[in-house]
């Protein structure tokens, strides 16, 4: 006999806004879009998705909006309030004498007109022993790659979706804290949280759960030695905190089954090119 899967938790979805100044009172309307339009100045806009449990409410994801661009739906507010979207993960794993990490980069394409964003793992980045925080890490490699490609340069506001350290995501927002040794987030570039654990019916937790399978999966590849170990170690006086660095990017190949999600690395050519230091 089958297990049946545990019911789905109900979701509860709160929208946060703080007024400007003192008020007595705080207008507001709600669109037949789901849009909601405040009748006072508001600041510090967010959209935060939870459920019960017995410890406490499990946040499943906080995405920070405008003001003025407010949704009761998540979804609509991420896509309506970004320009472009990004999910990036880190894995570690011991393996041949060596702590690896992998950080996946995911991107949300636009709608297709069924109502469903595709999400493809756009490159990845391998790090060697890291001394401390790979996740964060992982964080200021991405940004700063997707921030100087050409094809994003004219894209305004960028949303990178992550799933741990939501303490300090404020504060990385706002640079009053640097993300990784000294390094804040590149202008443009705005961090939120979600969950990789639930809440796949949510783009922003579809994403950072798709980032997070497919670093382990380029994992898999290092661990069974289908792609050899990096060779390549960073000079020890440059001091960047890991021994080696090596970037790998990601080929479509061709594919006649339009059925299969784009995002398979199945269907995908990787190809790992080392750092050279000087």
């Amino acid at each position: 006999m089958k297990r049946r899967k545990p019911p789905k938790r109900p979701r509860a979805e709160y929208l946060y806004a703080t007024t400007k100044g003192e008020v007595s009172e705080i207008s507001l309307t709600v669109g037949p879009d789901g849009s909601v339009r405040f009748g006072t100045d508001m600041t510090d806009a967010r959209i935060e998705t939870t459920y019960d449990r017995l410890k406490k409410p499990k946040l499943v994801h906080r995405i920070g909006v405008e003001p003025g661009r407010m949704y009761v739906e998540s979804n609509r507010a991420l896509l309506a309030n970004y320009d472009r979207v990004f999910a990036v993960d880190t894995n570690t794993r011991d393996m041949h004498g060596h702590r690896v990490s992998v950080t996946a980069v995911v991107e949300a394409l636009p709608d297709r007109g069924d109502g469903n964003c595709p999400l493809d793992p756009i490159f990845f980045v391998e790090f060697l022993d890291v001394a401390s925080n790979p996740e964060q890490l992982g964080w200021v490699v991405a940004a700063k790659n997707i921030t100087s490609a050409e094809r994003y340069q004219s894209v305004a506001k960028i949303a990178i979706v992550v799933d741990c350290d939501e303490s300090n995501i404020r504060a990385y927002n706002e640079r009053r804290l640097p993300v990784y040794w000294g390094k804040f987030l590149p202008e443009r570039v705005t961090l939120m949280y979600a969950t990789a654990d639930t809440g796949s019916e949510y783009l922003a937790n579809a994403a950072i759960r798709h980032a997070d399978y497919t670093a382990r999966g380029v994992l898999d590849l290092i661990a069974t030695g289908r792609v050899p170990m990096n060779p390549q170690r960073v000079p020890a006086d440059r001091g960047y905190g890991y021994s080696g660095v090596r970037t790998v990017t990601v080929e479509k190949l061709p594919d006649d089954d339009t059925r299969r999600t784009r995002s398979n690395l199945v269907h995908s050519r990787l190809r790992f090119k080392p750092v050279a230091f000087a």
